[in-house]
């Protein structure tokens, strides 16, 4: 009963953010760690810019290649802020430049399979794969900003980025077919298989939270 008191104080605590020209904090979501910025125009309107960086690695088979591979966030958002009830809640749009990309180098293997065919290490060489997006992604969402009586704000976002199809390529360097014709044909037919593979993340999920503090 004590526990549900505290808990219930909290809450009623947080009040819906009042009017702030400025303000500036850190946020943690799917699309990295960031730094983001916000102007109030009018209670209604706002405007916001942020910086997302954050890189992942991880290992992967990918339709039977072994990549070491490396998730790399990268992005800067452009966002306009409605408030219809002049309260915390908001609707949000605006552009992201999108600079996040997937990227890998297979691991060294006796055999590979690519497209329909089977080749050496020494015949294949030095794999490399690189996944990006749209440089320029629309981007929707809504969210909430908490303010208590200090100018501390929480806040939380609930989006996507509509980043479009990915677009992949595999490199070959250093192997006896790396520049054979044949051998190129079958690393771009694996690419466009990677492609299908990826259409899951044509619309990207955004969630996020962040704490700023408000400039009065």
């Amino acid at each position: 009963m004590k526990r549900l008191i505290v808990m219930l104080g909290l809450v009623l605590s947080l009040t819906p953010a009042a009017f702030a020209e400025t303000s500036l904090g850190l946020k943690l979501g799917t699309l990295g760690i960031g730094v983001e910025g916000t102007y109030q125009l009018s209670p209604k309107w706002g405007l916001r810019g942020g910086l997302n960086r954050y890189d992942y690695g991880y290992e992967d088979d990918l339709d039977g290649v072994d990549y070491d591979g490396d998730l790399k966030l990268s992005s800067i958002t452009l966002l306009a802020d409605y408030r219809p009830f002049e309260s915390g809640f908001r609707l949000s749009g605006g552009a992201v430049i999108n600079d996040n990309a997937i990227k890998g180098v297979a691991l060294p293997a006796d055999f590979y399979d690519i497209g329909d065919e089977t080749y050496t290490l020494a015949e294949t060489g030095t794999l490399s794969a690189t996944a990006d997006f749209d440089d320029l992604s629309p981007y929707v969402g809504i969210g909430y900003d908490f303010a208590s009586s200090s100018n501390l704000r929480f806040n939380i976002e609930l989006g996507v980025l509509l980043q479009g199809s990915a677009s992949v390529e595999i490199l070959s360097t250093g192997g006896s077919l790396s520049s054979d014709p044949a051998f190129q044909a079958e690393l771009a037919s694996e690419a466009r298989f990677y492609e299908d593979d990826l259409k899951d993340y044509d619309v990207y999920p955004v969630l996020s939270i962040g704490l700023q503090y408000a400039f009065d």
